[in-house]
């Protein structure tokens, strides 16, 4: 039996509603009086066996079965997508199970009935959806008042050349901000910190170990943002890597991987699992304008259950770090993987030198 429920000004208009749906077979279960309204509530029934309701089901199931095509299309695509930008197959899978859901469904409905030129958006909005459902998004305050923020990470990720964007950033906001660099070995390092430092007017501090960094951060503003860069470490290094967190944890530093883009998805991986640490909760991720294929940071948040920060996409200190959120992670993914358009040619075909000569 079938149950439905409806609801109308009288019971006349009722009988004409459940006739329509139901059909003249349809049975009248119960009716009541709407509670502060001029209406009533209706509940019918009809038996499942016959043909009318047999062919809503038949149809229903039709329409069920349309969207679930019309998702699987997209998934697949998905996948696609994806696989391009060389994500691991064990994330893309988690990728689409964790993508199935009503809000997935009402988007593709509305892709179907939209016109061409509003499609392009449309699938944007897709992956938009699916990205903040199954990645974390949570940009660090660096204008937070007595925030220390440490960037860490493997080496030539960028770490000493974010340390110079925030610190260029708060400079040009008239926000106190002092940089400490733990980075004493690579040679090098401090004189290029330094040159921005410099320009910017700031006093470069140089802690080589636990006590000199604590006791550079008591001689630092309550009221400063405190910037550190770290050395570079290699994630096979695991003893150096500990080292250097337990470090950071004993003077309530918060810090942040940095991983570029571009690198192989399980070297990401292994260098996200390496710096696992439970005061580690968000990535940064420099180079996106030297590379075509992100799938590499996707695997490393994915994998890690690390949250998107900011996102680097030039050498240049004065183009500050931006906030990376869904939706910018989405025109990434999306930049480079747009079909190209054959280029025009001038060279006849050869149906077309036939009928030349045979005129």
């Amino acid at each position: 039996m079938k149950l439905r429920t409806f609801t109308a000004k009288d019971m006349p208009a009722a009988m004409k509603q459940i006739k329509a749906a139901l059909g003249p077979d349809a049975v009248i279960l119960a009716s009541q009086k709407e509670p502060g309204r001029e209406s009533i509530r209706v509940t019918a029934a009809i038996d499942a066996d016959s043909k009318q309701t047999a062919f809503e089901d038949v149809r229903e199931t039709i329409e069920l079965a349309k969207r679930r095509n019309q998702q699987r299309e997209w998934l697949d695509q998905l996948s696609q997508l994806l696989e391009f930008h060389r994500v691991p197959e064990q994330a893309i899978h988690r990728i689409k199970r964790l993508s199935e859901n009503s809000e997935l469904r009402a988007i593709l409905t509305l892709q179907k009935i939209s016109p061409s030129s509003s499609k392009p958006t449309i699938a944007e909005k897709l992956l938009v959806t699916v990205l903040g459902r199954c990645l974390s998004f949570s940009p660090v305050d660096v204008e937070e008042a007595g925030k220390r923020i440490c960037f860490v990470g493997p080496m030539g990720a960028g770490k000493t050349i974010a340390t110079a964007k925030f610190a260029t950033l708060l400079a040009m906001k008239k926000k106190g901000v002092s940089v400490i660099t733990l980075d004493n070995q690579r040679a090098g390092a401090i004189e290029q910190l330094s040159k921005y430092t410099d320009i910017l007017k700031l006093d470069l501090h140089i802690a080589n170990n636990k006590q000199e960094l604590l006791r550079t951060i008591k001689s630092i503003p309550l009221n400063h943002t405190t910037l550190i860069d770290t050395p570079g470490l290699s994630p096979a290094d695991q003893a150096a890597i500990d080292q250097l967190l337990a470090t950071i944890d004993s003077a309530n530093i918060e810090p942040v991987l940095v991983i570029p883009a571009g690198l192989d998805s399980e070297e990401s991986i292994d260098i996200a699992h390496a710096f696992s640490h439970s005061a580690i909760k968000r990535i940064l991720a420099t180079r996106m304008d030297a590379t075509r294929r992100y799938g590499n940071i996707i695997a490393a948040a994915s994998e890690s259950d690390l949250a998107f920060s900011h996102f680097s996409d030039s050498p240049q200190v004065a183009h500050s770090c931006i906030n990376l959120n869904e939706a910018m992670l989405a025109k990434f993914l999306l930049k480079h993987t747009k079909p190209h358009t054959q280029p025009a040619t001038n060279t006849p075909t050869v149906k077309e030198i036939y009928h030349e000569h045979s005129g």
